[in-house]
């Protein structure tokens, strides 16, 4: 699925959005089955090619980390993109699965990085920093009821960041 969501909320007034209903493209990746892609960001209006040069991929829990590098790797064989970096960043205590680099394309530069922090600053600082074109992530939607509340940690991503979204489902549908 591709979706486009104008401009991101400021951060800051995400609970605001969340219970006025606003946003709709921040409720997606949560009820969908398939991945989903906010543009525009990385595809060429002119021609149409897809172009990305960084691409950060936060790593969460192992099956997680697994399915959106899975995602990862299919955009970049379908669009058959070149030189690109992915950096794979561990917030915190989180632990990197060692299998990460081996499913991605022998063609993309794999860094590993690790940063201290809250979750979804660190991952939008990281993004900023980096000048990332990209940011992929799994989700297994709500899972408590302050993911119902404040939104999953990708929906709190999708609504902040300056760069498209890669939403990959944790598991494939059927």
């Amino acid at each position: 699925m591709v979706g486009a969501q104008h401009g991101a909320t400021q951060r800051g007034g995400a609970l605001v959005e969340r219970f006025s209903g606003g946003g709709i493209g921040a409720q997606v990746p949560d009820q969908c089955a398939c991945a989903a892609l906010g543009v525009p960001g990385f595809v060429l209006p002119e021609d149409g090619r897809v172009v990305l040069k960084r691409v950060l991929l936060p790593v969460g829990p192992p099956q997680l980390a697994r399915m959106a590098t899975m995602g990862l790797a299919q955009l970049l064989d379908r669009y058959a993109c070149q030189q690109v970096q992915v950096v794979l960043l561990a917030v915190g205590e989180g632990t990197m699965p060692a299998d990460l680099r081996d499913r991605l394309p022998a063609k993309a530069e794999v860094i590993q990085r690790t940063e201290n922090g809250d979750l979804v600053p660190t991952i939008l600082d990281t993004c900023d920093r980096m000048a990332a074109d990209l940011v992929v992530m799994s989700t297994e939607g709500h899972d408590s009821w302050t993911d119902s509340l404040w939104g999953s940690h990708t929906e709190q991503v999708l609504r902040s960041a300056r760069v498209p979204l890669l939403v990959v489902p944790s598991k494939l549908p059927g």
